[in-house]
């Protein structure tokens, strides 16, 4: 099973195939509620952990904006992931956006806990989500 939550003008579209193991967040992340707004993913990973835990899952981050509340949101996505076990990847795709410098921080904290691959790439994620069809839809 497949995850997807489509895009808005405040939130991110998410993406996810436990069975490849990949993630894709894209858009600006500012929601009014961020726990809100993560809770269906967070979700989803804890209904498919045995699938996640198969191998490194990678996140493919390409945020053009993302808010303190949503950096705690996506810092405790991770955390749990690493938590249960799961090697987790990070590429962040800086495109000409400085302000995702801020994700640094997430990343500190999260390199303390094991993730340890870490990659920043100054163009814009140029991967298609791994699916022949569309996923369904949750939250």
């Amino acid at each position: 099973m497949k995850f997807h939550i489509p895009s808005t003008l405040y939130t991110p579209e998410i993406w996810a195939d436990p069975i490849a193991r990949q993630v894709f967040l894209r858009g600006a992340c500012f929601p009014e509620d961020s726990v809100a707004f993560f809770q269906p993913f967070r979700l989803f990973i804890q209904e498919n952990l045995s699938d996640f835990q198969k191998g490194p899952t990678l996140f493919h981050v390409e945020l053009t904006y993302i808010n303190s509340s949503g950096q705690r949101e996506l810092y405790q996505v991770l955390h749990e992931l690493l938590q249960n076990g799961i090697e987790v990847g990070l590429v962040i795709y800086l495109g000409e956006e400085e302000e995702l410098d801020d994700l640094r921080h997430v990343i500190a904290g999260l390199s303390r806990l094991g993730l340890n691959k870490v990659e920043y790439r100054r163009e814009y994620c140029s991967i298609a989500p791994i699916t022949k069809e569309a996923p369904p839809s949750e939250g």
